[in-house]
């Protein structure tokens, strides 16, 4: 028997065998996907129950500073949980444009939330919780 010959012999027999482990492995790992399961295990992922640490957006962060002594225990739950008012209105709360919050800033003191709404044509609920969010009581 020659040694080139062996090799080669050898090489196949390698070759072969690292092919079965691949392809038993890929069997192994095959899984058909499912989109209203991926749907479910992105919600639970999402959820409060989640495993996954919560990064918290610059506005969830100014909102709970000015408002942490404020909140009820239900209310801080909530927040703290993302299913609170602030939450559901957040889109809301980003569409404020500077000149807007400048607005507010400026007529907190002397307007109530309702003629502030009415001046912006904004909802009287995101007008609230802006106040809230830049810290700022209105009359």
């Amino acid at each position: 028997m020659e040694p080139d010959n062996f090799d080669s012999k050898e090489e196949k027999k390698l070759k072969n065998k690292a092919k079965e482990m691949v392809s038993k492995l890929t069997e192994e790992t095959k899984t058909d996907f499912n989109p209203r399961q991926e749907i479910a295990d992105q919600k639970h992922e999402e959820g409060p129950h989640s495993k996954i640490p919560r990064v918290w957006d610059p506005q969830e962060v100014d909102f709970l500073v000015n408002n942490r002594k404020n909140l009820s225990n239900k209310e801080m739950k909530d927040f703290l949980e993302g299913e609170s008012e602030f939450h559901k209105h957040k889109k809301e709360l980003k569409d404020f444009s500077n000149t807007e919050e400048k607005f507010i800033r400026q007529n907190s003191p002397n307007l109530s939330k309702e003629e502030i709404a009415n001046k912006l044509n904004k909802k009287e609920k995101v007008v609230s919780l802006k106040l809230k969010l830049m810290g700022l009581n209105p009359v």
